[in-house]
């Protein structure tokens, strides 16, 4: 029997397993080994007692049809019985071939005492010759036949009864030729398998690492063999396992919670029935730390906040039943609330950010922030948010329809709650809202209530110093009111406070003939004479691109204007009046528009 291979047969069963091969005797593998029959058919064979081995093994067979073991034993029982058969047919082919060899030996001597002697000499040699012949004919088959079986033995990596077979054909003729090298083999796999059942021994005690080198050596010996491969595989992980976990602990200890969290979840992600009680604690309070993190940074990104958001589930998975970890449970309640809360401000701050926010995303965005504020009802702060981002819509829908006299009281109502609520929004949409509606109201021929929304605006192009396009062109529409109502004067006081305010002169010693224009202009103002004065202002309008420098812009359909001109110090009207629009806030189509500026 071939008891070298570990597991395959193991007597030290316990009366547990012996009942689960009962119940199992198919399905579980390892359910012969607890049979009580299994046990006396190793003891049958391991006393050379082959006849009850055999009646036992039929027994088993039928119990355990096709079992791998059960096959193995009946395969060596047949080699050995084939030996000894072959032994017992060689005996009796002597034994033959001795009584032909003496009955001829009696009828020569009967023939006579010369013949026979004669006859006896030259037929004994003769005899002799044809017997050694015909024995070494039989065993050159039997040794062929037997040195099959052992070279498939040990392909098959079954050194033990190929051992068996070897010494049987040393007995029959110790000179066969195939010996040694077939000997060599044997001994250099019985060596290896010795290695093995090392490795599978260290493995049990949890020695991975020895249990692996054992392994490799063996691979690099005689690669393919048995189940090494699979072996170094399982071994690798589990070392791999082991180094998780140690680079998990070390990261405990210096606080590096991110490093705990990498290092455990690689383990897991290895083997997720790694079952160690320091991980789980440590990973648990990881996380826990990590979470507190993201809800102390005021400046967390959504991709922390959702990972955040994972940690929490991925902590409470690892929470067993029971009490143990109750104080964890909650504070990690608590802190996927708090991150719920931040998600939700977070998701509705990128909205309100984005320069191409549309009504849709607005409306978005004061939903997560109601959200938001649902999960803190007590967060004062928050529940203003709400209502100013609630205000903010109001004004944002009104200011795409240009309805601006319900989106100037939305935005006022922001800005005496809180002037930097969204970073300033609510002032650039409150500038816009007036200037259209200055320009509106102008065009119906209401000339002071025009005035008095464009002083409106007008303050607040003061408060922005960084973009001059704002307060120039505010000014110098005032100045076209007041010229449109009567009142050139005012007119040219105003067109005078509009280019002086973006240092007009210094900007048009590159251009002469605007300068001209210009100088002229004021000229005939201050002398009263102020249809000349008008003709030549006029002519500098006309050429003020000049002064302007020009950024391209690539805009999507659906885009507001508004925050694009902001943003790189522009004003709706001056896009506009370059890109030859229609004047909506809104635009209508996809391309790239030329956004003038005046630079500071």
């Amino acid at each position: 029997m071939d008891t070298s291979l570990k597991d395959e047969f193991d007597p030290n069963e316990t009366e547990a397993s012996k009942a689960v091969g009962e119940e199992f005797p198919v399905d579980q593998p390892r359910a012969l080994s607890s049979d009580p029959d299994y046990v006396k058919l190793n003891e049958h064979f391991q006393k050379g007692e082959k006849d009850l081995a055999m009646m036992v093994l039929n027994a088993l067979e039928k119990r355990y049809p096709d079992h791998p073991e059960l096959q193995k034993i009946k395969e060596e029982l047949q080699l050995k019985s084939s030996v000894k058969e072959l032994a017992k047919k060689i005996e009796k082919g002597e034994k033959r071939t001795h009584r032909r060899e003496f009955l001829n030996l009696a009828i020569f001597a009967v023939i006579g005492t010369i013949i026979a002697i004669a006859a006896f000499y030259f037929a004994s040699r003769f005899l002799l010759s044809g017997a050694l012949e015909e024995q070494v004919d039989q065993n050159t088959g039997q040794l062929t036949s037997l040195q099959s079986q052992a070279e498939q033995l040990l392909a098959r990596g079954r050194p033990q009864p190929a051992a068996e077979i070897i010494e049987t054909m040393r007995e029959i003729n110790p000179n066969w030729e195939a010996l040694p090298e077939l000997t060599e083999r044997a001994e250099t796999l019985l060596g290896l398998e010795e290695d093995y059942n090392q490795a599978l021994t260290l493995a049990d005690q949890g020695e991975n690492a020895e249990a692996l080198a054992i392994f490799q050596s063996i691979e690099a010996a005689q690669p393919g063999l048995w189940d090494v491969h699979n072996q170094i595989a399982a071994m690798e992980e589990k070392v791999q396992i082991n180094t998780f976990l140690e680079q998990g602990s070390a990261a405990f200890q210096s606080g590096d919670w991110a490093g705990v969290i990498s290092a455990y979840e690689s383990a897991l992600a290895l083997d997720p029935s790694v079952n160690d009680p320091r991980m789980r604690k440590q990973l648990i309070q990881a996380y826990l730390n990590e979470m507190s993190s993201v809800v102390e940074n005021e400046n967390t990104l959504l991709d922390a906040l959702e990972s955040a958001e994972d940690y929490y589930c991925r902590a409470v998975a690892l929470i067993p039943q029971g009490g143990e970890f109750s104080a964890q449970r909650t504070r990690l309640d608590e802190l996927n609330t708090a991150i719920k809360e931040k998600k939700y401000i977070r998701m509705a701050r990128d909205i309100f950010a984005d320069p191409y926010q549309t009504v849709g995303m607005v409306g978005s965005a004061v939903n997560y922030l109601r959200q938001a504020a649902s999960l803190n009802p007590r967060n004062t702060s928050l529940q203003g948010d709400l209502q100013n981002a609630q205000a903010y819509r109001d004004g944002f829908q009104s200011f795409v329809a240009m309805n601006w006299e319900p989106a100037i009281e939305s935005f006022n109502q922001i800005l005496s709650s809180n002037s930097g609520f969204l970073q300033g929004h609510a002032a650039v949409l409150l500038y816009e809202s007036y200037f259209g509606l200055g320009k509106q109201v102008a065009a119906s021929g209401l000339y002071e209530d025009a005035v008095q929304a464009l002083e409106a605006a007008e303050n607040l192009a003061y408060d922005d110093r960084d973009n001059l396009l704002k307060l120039f062109q505010v000014q110098t529409l005032i100045g076209d009111i007041f010229w449109q109502s009567g009142e050139p004067a005012a007119a040219f006081s105003a067109y005078q406070d509009a280019f002086e305010n973006i240092n007009i002169m210094d900007r048009l010693e590159a251009f002469p003939e605007i300068e001209r224009d210009y100088v002229e202009a004021i000229r005939f103002a201050e002398n009263e004479l102020y249809e000349d004065a008008h003709e030549n202002i006029q002519a500098v309008f006309d050429n003020i691109d000049a002064l302007y420098t020009f950024s391209e812009v690539t805009v999507s359909d659906g885009a507001s204007l508004v925050f694009i001109a902001n943003n790189n110090n522009s004003t709706i009207n001056a896009i506009n009046q370059v890109n030859n629009l229609p004047g909506d806030v809104v635009v209508t189509f996809g391309g790239t528009l030329q956004v003038p500026r005046i630079e500071n």
